[in-house]
């Protein structure tokens, strides 16, 4: 074989193997978004995959390869999604938050976060429900402890609105 031939069969073989890590992440996004959604019991129509990497378009729907992106800066996939807090379908205003799911490989397990600030967890997404129970509560949680916040507790900084780990209520 050539050095170029083995040039052309590295490149070859990297680029199957990125597409194969990338398959992954999504099989795995999704199972947490799905799992995460089941888990909180929430309405179909409460619920839409979103993109962090690029502004929301509005009235357009995203799909999982509009909504999942890799950050080459953070080595992480992630994907975004909205969820729409009412308390029934006619009760206005009704609250759109957007939250966040981050995956990665590394040492053959899979890491979880729940946005570009929080420390990653290491989750078998498709063998360990309890651990993926877990992550679904914490995200919960963190949503709950948002709206909880008083006027008299604010934190110093500015970031009132963000919940935690990602961006905040989108209109």
């Amino acid at each position: 074989m050539t050095k170029f031939e083995e040039m052309c069969q590295a490149r070859t073989l990297s680029v199957q193997a990125w597409n194969e890590y990338r398959d992954r992440s999504y099989r795995n996004l999704i199972t947490l978004f799905q799992g995460f959604v089941k888990h909180c019991g929430i309405p179909a129509d409460c619920v839409s995959l979103a993109p962090l990497d690029k502004e929301i378009e509005p009235e357009k729907t995203y799909g999982p390869g509009g909504a999942i992106h890799f950050d080459i800066n953070g080595g992480y996939w992630r994907l975004g999604f909205i969820v729409t807090l009412r308390e029934n379908q006619n009760t206005f205003p009704q609250s759109r938050i957007l939250l966040e799911i981050d995956v990665r490989e590394q040492a053959g397990k899979v890491l979880v976060k729940r946005g570009e600030g929080d420390k990653p967890r290491e989750i078998d997404v498709l063998r360990n429900p309890k651990q993926c129970a877990d992550l679904y509560d914490s995200i919960a949680d963190h949503v709950k402890q948002f709206y909880t916040m008083s006027p008299d507790n604010l934190p110093d900084d500015t970031t009132v609105r963000r919940i935690g780990f990602t961006p905040t209520e989108v209109s």
